[in-house]
């Protein structure tokens, strides 16, 4: 009796740590299950605290590029907005250049840059981007400038561009990146996701699925050589703890 009430008084005057707090909610559950589950939060804690660790102490100093890629409607803008909103000040935005028209909400120098045909072709043809595709009938394009702005403010600057963009960028080693490929489950799935949007018309939807097969076979083709991980966005809350744990690895643990 004695023994309990002594327990009793220092739980209430001693502050818990977190492990004996993480200790009393396991109690009786499978120990295994709670090992592992336990490691998978110490897991998380250190990504965060990593990426938050090593930006705000880089200052000036340019942090490592990533560059996403993966077909339309794979989820990678979902993913970046993941990133950007659970980690503010690591990681900036690349805003690449368009010259398709917006799609419904999209901001012009927020989502993309959209400016006229002409002159992008006469600014890709001034060598002020860094790469530039013809995807869908349109140009899409990265410019020198829209990297520097992010990478002069010491973060992470995120680049989502087509699977062309990234070998020019790759092949040209102007920029040294972690380069990512983002998977869908399946084509049909893909497709379903597309037309879930409703803002694409049946050819629009038959052109870009053409693509995508394309970009998938090709970056089935690179492989590992190529990219630093391939994910399959299956499920979006274990695709980003997947694309987290790459970014630790690549870009935010020192060499």
């Amino acid at each position: 009796m004695n023994n309990i009430h002594r327990s009793s008084s220092v739980s209430s005057s001693v502050p818990l740590t977190r492990n004996q707090h993480y200790q009393r909610q396991e109690r009786g559950k499978n120990p295994f299950v709670s090992l592992v589950h336990r490691r998978r939060q110490i897991q998380r804690e250190s990504v965060d605290e990593n990426m938050s660790a090593t930006t705000t102490s880089s200052g000036g100093t340019r942090v490592k590029p990533l560059v996403i890629v993966g077909p339309s409607g794979v989820g990678k803008g979902t993913l970046i907005e993941k990133l950007n909103k659970n980690h503010p000040n690591s990681f900036g935005f690349s805003v690449s250049h368009t010259t398709r028209d917006p799609r419904p909400g999209e901001e012009n120098g927020v989502h993309y840059h959209f400016v006229e045909k002409s002159l992008m072709e006469q600014e890709i043809a001034d060598g002020k981007f860094l790469e530039h595709a013809n995807v869908h009938l349109n140009i899409y394009g990265t410019s020198f400038k829209a990297v520097d702005d992010v990478a002069s403010k010491g973060v992470c600057c995120i680049l989502d561009i087509d699977i062309q963009g990234a070998e020019i960028v790759k092949n040209s080693g102007k920029l040294d990146c972690a380069y990512v490929f983002i998977q869908p489950p399946s084509i049909p799935e893909l497709e379903r996701r597309l037309r879930g949007r409703g803002t694409e018309t049946e050819e629009a939807v038959t052109k870009r699925m053409q693509n995508a097969t394309k970009e998938i076979e090709r970056g089935e083709k690179l492989g590992s050589a190529f990219f630093d991980a391939i994910i399959v966005n299956d499920d979006l809350d274990s695709a980003y703890e997947k694309l987290k744990d790459v970014v630790v690895r690549r870009i935010f643990t020192p060499a």
